[in-house]
């Protein structure tokens, strides 16, 4: 891919850093509907890309085109708002597509916040230009909108999940559903090439967790004492290490077999 993806922040200014999409492992997502050795028709994919500082929060600009947004760097929490209650719908990892809720007709208003430094790239879709792209090809792709439809799939198909962790599990198999989920997204991250594992990360059961334990007992629905009480009740147990802002799953056979508490709870009533 030669178009080339201008670094822009949130109040306009341009760094002279730039950088090719065919440098970028998200290539993989962003153009997916392309063959390795294609290129995007002239003014098919508008790109540019949002740097972000920590709190600092995403601005959706008025697009005259259907666009969606790729996690390209750092860690992003979502909170939606009802009335005077907020809540945590998910954090967002590297490689990610996000805000999908913007292609709705009305969309709810959902805040992005960046946890640590972050960069989003902004892609714009052209659907005339898409369209005669692939009349003209001979061997066309399947269309990008494809993709936008598996990611919005996966997406409700997680928020389900989440629904009946929050409405039916208790508090320990609600947690551990929680890392077991955080740690497959994020070995999807290093399997993109979107994050270079370290000397942790690159065993099995190491999980990064970048966002506050309060930030966490929010999106499960529990309170900060029962996030810090079940950590502390994980790691006298020896069932995990904690290390800063990493989690360690040193047992973990006994710790996947805690998120099928739900059926030992239903059993007794």
């Amino acid at each position: 891919m030669d178009i080339q993806v201008r670094l822009r922040n949130t109040v306009g200014k341009t760094p002279t850093a730039s950088m090719a999409c065919s440098g970028c492992q998200l290539q993989t997502v962003c153009f997916s509907s392309m063959g390795k050795d294609e290129t995007p028709a002239e003014n098919t994919i508008t790109h540019c890309m949002l740097a972000l500082k920590n709190k600092q929060k995403l601005c959706f600009r008025s697009m005259p085109h259907p666009t969606f947004y790729a996690l390209h760097a750092g860690t992003l929490k979502s909170t939606l708002s009802l009335g005077t209650a907020h809540g945590i719908i998910d954090f967002h990892y590297a490689g990610e597509l996000i805000a999908l809720h913007t292609l709705a007709p009305m969309p709810q208003t959902v805040v992005y916040e960046a946890i640590g430094d972050c960069a989003v790239c902004v892609i714009e879709l052209n659907p005339s230009q898409l369209d005669k792209q692939a009349l003209n090809s001979a061997t066309a792709s399947p269309a990008q909108p494809a993709l936008l439809w598996q990611q919005m799939g996966a997406a409700i198909s997680q928020y389900q999940q989440q629904y009946v962790w929050r409405s039916h599990l208790p508090a320990l198999p609600r947690f551990i559903r929680f890392l077991l989920q955080t740690h497959t997204r994020q070995q999807a991250q290093i399997r993109l090439g979107m994050t270079a594992p370290s000397a942790n990360t690159s065993i099995s059961y190491w999980i990064d967790l970048p966002m506050t334990r309060s930030d966490i007992a929010n999106h499960l629905g529990l309170t900060l004492e029962t996030v810090c009480r079940l950590l502390a009740d994980l790691r006298q147990k020896k069932i995990i290490e904690i290390h800063a802002r990493q989690l360690h799953i040193v047992q973990p056979s006994a710790f996947e077999k805690l998120s099928e508490q739900r059926e030992v709870v239903s059993n007794k009533k």
